[in-house]
């Protein structure tokens, strides 16, 4: 093979490798699993520190390492309260002007009150969806997680998604396999 293929396919490859899979300009997708938190247990994140694609906003909030309850998807979710309510910003390329679906799957922490767990999905800081789950009835191995979803008109080449409690206390809103598609991948109206 002549140098210079060579050379060219080495570059193409390197910025494959480079460019995270889950945060390309059709899409972004984190289901928590990185970094690892301790198996039957959690780790607390606090005001301005960042895990994964994740940075904690306010408060503080728990990851929820395999095994301590049951997941949606993969081992690990997010607890959006820790000691107290946390809110959590993820940043992802988009196209000025198309339009994206978001996805996420909603539970509650089962370990204490209140039943109701309550918060708020933002688009660029700007609230976009109220969502509440009730933990009545469900527990560490029958999280009963629901399907939540919305669609936005992107206005800049980069866009923040905000995931803020509003339960107070320990024990919040639960979120797993956090997904974001462009309206030319799945089929999506915009609804505001």
């Amino acid at each position: 093979m002549p140098r210079r293929a060579t050379a060219v396919i080495a570059g193409a490859l390197s910025a494959l490798v480079a460019a995270p899979a889950h945060a390309t300009a059709g899409a972004f997708w984190d289901s928590f699993e990185e970094p690892w938190a301790p198996s039957g247990s959690f780790t607390t994140y606090r005001a301005h520190e960042t895990f994964g694609s994740w940075t904690v906003i306010g408060g503080d909030v728990d990851l929820i390492g395999d095994g301590y309850w049951a997941a949606q998807n993969g081992a690990q979710s997010l607890d959006l309260n820790g000691a107290r309510a946390g809110a959590v910003r993820a940043v992802f390329r988009t196209t000025p002007a198309a339009d994206y679906r978001v996805s996420y799957r909603l539970s509650g922490n089962p370990s204490g009150p209140p039943e109701a767990k309550t918060g708020v999905a933002g688009v660029d800081g700007r609230a976009w969806q109220d969502f509440a789950f009730d933990a009545t009835g469900t527990s560490r191995t029958a999280m009963g997680y629901v399907e939540m979803s919305f669609t936005f008109r992107a206005t800049r080449a980069e866009t923040s998604l905000e995931l803020t409690s509003t339960t107070p206390g320990a024990y919040g809103p639960v979120v797993d396999n956090v997904l974001v598609q462009s309206c030319t991948v799945t089929d999506c109206s915009i609804r505001r």
